[in-house]
């Protein structure tokens, strides 16, 4: 899954700051913002559709605060809703949605309250 441009169109639409705020694959324990995380599973390649691509990742808002941490995924899963073709970095996003309401984590050792949920995305890559 290409996950530098959605980073990119999360810092576009006010969600954070790459690096700073928005995080991809891995944040540190006390590090509040968006993390985009890969989903285990890979994304599948079909040999048949070359360029096409159909995966997923986790989208998790981590804060202080519950209500601003709700209110900064409910932002971000509105900024990755994209239900016709839209341009983002290089990707032709066919679609992008989220698959559930966000769930929230008990707080962890840290402190830091923790939202997540899944989003399913199509979209094509140039050759």
């Amino acid at each position: 899954m290409e996950l530098e441009p959605i980073a990119a169109l999360l810092e576009q639409t006010g969600c954070g700051v790459k690096a700073q705020s928005i995080f991809i694959n891995e944040m540190r324990a006390g590090d509040a913002g968006i993390l985009l995380k890969a989903s285990y599973k890979g994304t599948k390649i079909d040999p048949e559709l070359p360029g096409y691509y159909k995966g997923e990742f986790a989208l998790v808002a981590r804060g202080k605060n519950y209500t601003a941490t709700r209110t900064l995924i409910m932002q971000a899963m509105a900024a990755l809703t994209i239900n016709a073709e839209t341009q983002v970095g290089p990707m032709l996003v066919k679609y992008s949605r989220p698959r559930t309401l966000p769930v929230s984590y008990p707080i962890p050792a840290g402190g830091l309250t923790e939202f997540v949920t899944n989003i399913d995305c199509a979209y094509v890559l140039p050759l």
